[in-house]
């Protein structure tokens, strides 16, 4: 569901076209900056009435990073905004990018997508930082809950985010499997 990377920097490319905001690649840990400059000028460009599309093609990152996008997202939605999430025919969100899937009020997948679940994977020492992987994969669980909760509850009930087992899951299977949490949609 998440990965830290202590090493080398991620950029995932975040791009905006009218109310569409895309996420493409590896999500580091200040991609929240050009997130909220084009989210922002999403919301801007679209009449109050109509949701802000985010086109997701990423194998997911820092958590931290995708934490931060996941902010941004409900500070608009505190205010009304609705989000529709989008994996398209070929695309991937994997890993960090699940949490940023989850907050969306409404989450498709195309034909030919995947989707990865697993737990926190930290590269470098793991002397002290225990407690901070728990807290994310928690978190990134909570997320997953609170969008499905029948989704959520087959994740904690297997452990699968505790004992960072990687689910991978077409997006056809996932919709057909756990509609609540995304459902099928033809690009």
């Amino acid at each position: 569901m998440a990965g830290l990377l202590a090493v080398g920097p991620a950029s995932a490319a975040v791009l905006k076209m009218g109310g569409t905001v895309k996420i493409l690649g590896d999500i580091g840990s200040h991609e929240h900056v050009p997130f909220t400059n084009a989210f922002n000028g999403a919301m801007l460009s679209l009449p109050a009435s109509e949701e802000v599309v985010l086109l997701l093609d990423s194998p997911g990152g820092d958590i931290r990073g995708a934490l931060d996008i996941v902010k941004v997202i409900r500070a608009a939605q505190a205010y009304g905004t609705q989000v529709h999430a989008h994996v398209p025919a070929g695309g991937e969100c994997s890993s960090a990018c699940v949490a940023i899937l989850a907050v969306a009020d409404r989450r498709t997948v195309a034909a030919g997508s995947i989707l990865v679940v697993h737990g926190i994977r930290y590269q470098g020492p793991r002397i002290g930082v225990e407690d901070e992987i728990r807290r994310y994969g928690e978190e990134s669980l909570r997320l997953i809950e609170a969008a499905d909760d029948r989704f959520g509850r087959f994740l904690r009930d297997n452990r699968i985010i505790e004992r960072n087992v990687e689910l991978k899951f077409s997006g056809a299977d996932l919709s057909a499997a756990f509609g609540g949490f995304v459902e099928f949609a033809d690009d």
